[in-house]
């Protein structure tokens, strides 16, 4: 098992929206994934294609945090939560992370994120092996 090695060109290609970031952010974006999804041999995504497809998601979605994209979405001004509610005279908005569990609130504040905490539950759940007689 081998640890997944970022290259630029392709992760740009996947998440065109965020061509205009420069290689040393996008590097520096994937060194945040690798934080959040261990990128070693011990790591619980054997698969290193998977791994690969995981990490990438981590750092678009880590993107969609810290950068605005091409639509002019993501960035620290994005919204977190559920609408829970509007108001059209003087503009008002809500939103509320309700019956989310505190460890994923990171995760679904943008479509990346997610899409990694849905695709990772597997991986989340205790695993039990009976012993052999």
């Amino acid at each position: 098992m081998v640890v997944v090695t970022l290259d630029v060109a392709e992760w740009k290609s996947k998440y065109p929206q965020y061509n205009a970031l420069t290689n040393q952010q996008v590097e520096d974006l994937f060194y945040a994934a690798t934080t959040y999804l261990e990128n070693t041999p011990q790591c619980v995504i054997s698969d290193e294609e998977k791994r690969k497809y995981f990490l990438y998601l981590l750092t678009a979605h880590i993107a969609y945090l810290f950068y605005v994209d091409a639509n002019g979405d993501g960035g620290v001004t994005g919204m977190v939560g559920r609408l829970t509610s509007a108001t059209e005279g003087s503009v008002s908005v809500g939103s509320s992370m309700a019956n989310v569990p505190f460890n994923a609130e990171f995760f679904l504040q943008s479509p990346y994120g997610f899409m990694f905490w849905q695709a990772t539950k597997v991986y989340r759940m205790g695993f039990y092996r009976g012993r052999r007689r």
